[in-house]
């Protein structure tokens, strides 16, 4: 089953996200909720299946130039939870106890970011629990794709 969620990562608990005003790379564009990092003073959504994750995009960004100021929401702690949703490379993926605490790779969609299950190797983020363990009024076990709640790891922030 392809991917269907059109959705970027979010802040979910934890050390707050810090929104800071950065210079953009030129001619890129993303949407808000992409995973960012910076590569020579300038801003840029992390490529497919990237691995550093040193921000959030705070906003979506048609058409970016080098003198195109821009907000992200900068993340400084491995104790910042961000939610998002769960793949296995380009398909939707349930997500089990099994999955808590493993360190898994981003996935890249266009603009969409997920949480590849299937990437053990690149790692970027650690599962801490997948979202109906702590919300199972409101998510099942079965859910495809899963909703889930991540901690970047500290090698993707410094």
């Amino acid at each position: 089953m392809a991917r269907t969620i059109y959705e970027g990562f979010g802040y979910y608990s934890g050390p707050r996200l810090e929104k800071v005003n950065v210079r953009a790379r030129d001619g890129k564009t993303w949407k808000k909720g992409c995973p960012m990092y910076i590569d020579s003073g300038l801003w840029e959504p992390v490529a497919t299946d990237g691995r550093n994750m040193f921000a959030i995009a705070a906003q979506d960004q048609d058409t970016a130039t080098s003198t195109s100021d821009v907000y992200v929401e900068r993340i400084r702690s491995t104790e910042t939870y961000l939610q998002g949703y769960a793949s296995s490379d380009t398909n939707d993926a349930a997500c089990t106890r099994a999955n808590i605490g493993i360190s898994y790779g981003i996935h890249m969609d266009t603009y969409y970011p997920s949480v590849n299950l299937n990437e053990t190797s690149a790692t970027a983020v650690r599962v801490v629990n997948p979202l109906w363990v702590k919300e199972p009024y409101m998510n099942d076990s079965t859910d495809s794709p899963a909703k889930v709640i991540f901690a970047p790891l500290a090698a993707t922030i410094e």
